[in-house]
């Protein structure tokens, strides 16, 4: 499976945008191959595929990034990912804090990276996209990204020189871009990037703090181990699909695994034989999946069993009654005593 992927917060901030130019989302969402399950979880990772056609489709909206610019960037990030922003904006320069951005962008977005490359007197940090869309049309998430490194600086050093410039034609709303970087950015240059001089970039951080930041960084590659993971190993968004079906209630096993095929686009044998390399099946999956939410609502709700059972799809009190106890050990009214 491939593991090049962006967080679905990156999809949800700009439909939170588009949505208020009343653009249609279900329509863009379709047209985009993301479904909805991927939107509504915090934790889910949108494939390179559907971040390029999300890209494309984006394309038609130049204004989207209007209201991305009116709000306050870091803010925004450190919301989503306030781990990773925490620690950057505790590092002993604008430099290092830039290091520690794109050493992690991945938590945010594996589909681009950012490349470093300077002299004695400036920094040039290149932004690249994925090949098709550096090619066809205009990245939206090169603007974003510019945007992040641009305002790291900014919180380490209030007076600075900063050159951008960006691949493609240039939009429509243009001007609010250059009112918010402060310059004039060159378009339709052969890359996207931000520039900046080395002594702004190395300007001491009085408020730095070294044991603070030591505990940061390993709270922030624990993060970033784990989206590796996940990624890695296709169990894992079969298992994450499961979970938010499940929680939809009522459906049943092979409603789950249409479904699921659906959005995958394979077939039932190709789902099972992808999972055997990982030495697990589809059924196996469920099965942990409705143990794990069975336990959470008999301990957590005020569900009756009957409720219970009928939630996770079982064709009866009974069944769901053997179910469980096969699996914890106990029946549901007893694990309910525990």
């Amino acid at each position: 499976m491939n593991n090049i992927s962006v967080s679905s917060k990156e999809i949800n901030r700009l439909l939170s945008f588009l949505n208020k130019e009343n653009v249609n989302i279900e329509s863009l969402l379709q047209k985009s191959k993301i479904d909805m399950y991927e939107i509504k979880s915090k934790s889910a990772r949108i494939s390179l595929d559907k971040y390029i056609l999300f890209n494309q489709e984006i394309n038609e909206y130049p204004h989207v990034l209007d209201n991305f610019f009116s709000s306050s960037i870091l803010r925004e990030y450190y919301n989503d990912y306030p781990e990773l922003f925490s620690l950057c904006l505790n590092e002993k320069n604008a430099f290092n804090a830039i290091d520690v951005f794109v050493s992690f962008k991945n938590i945010i977005n594996s589909c681009s990276k950012v490349f470093i490359t300077g002299s004695d007197f400036e920094t040039k940090y290149v932004y690249q996209g994925p090949d098709y869309i550096d090619k066809v049309f205009f990245d939206v998430f090169s603007v974003l990204t510019v945007s992040i490194l641009y305002s790291l600086v900014k919180e380490y050093s209030k007076d600075f020189s900063v050159k951008i410039e960006f691949k493609g034609e240039c939009p429509k709303n243009y001007n609010v871009i250059n009112k918010f970087f402060g310059v004039e950015c060159n378009w339709n240059a052969s890359v996207s990037s931000i520039t900046f001089l080395n002594g702004d970039l190395m300007k001491a951080f009085c408020a730095y703090n070294d044991v603070l930041n030591v505990m940061q960084k390993n709270l922030v590659c624990n993060i970033n181990n784990e989206i590796k993971q996940k990624t890695s190993e296709y169990s894992f968004k079969v298992r994450d699909y499961i979970s938010h079906k499940l929680n939809d209630c009522y459906l049943s096993d092979d409603d789950i695994l249409l479904d699921l095929c659906s959005l995958l686009d394979i077939s039932r044998w190709t789902l099972n034989r992808r999972l055997k390399l990982e030495n697990t099946n589809f059924k196996e999956l469920l099965r942990e999946e409705k143990v794990k939410l069975a336990c959470h609502l008999l301990a957590e709700s005020d569900h009756n069993v009957m409720k219970v059972s009928e939630m996770l799809g079982f064709s009866s009190q009974s069944v769901f009654s053997r179910f469980f106890k096969d699996n914890v050990g106990v029946n549901p009214r007893e694990y309910r005593r525990i």
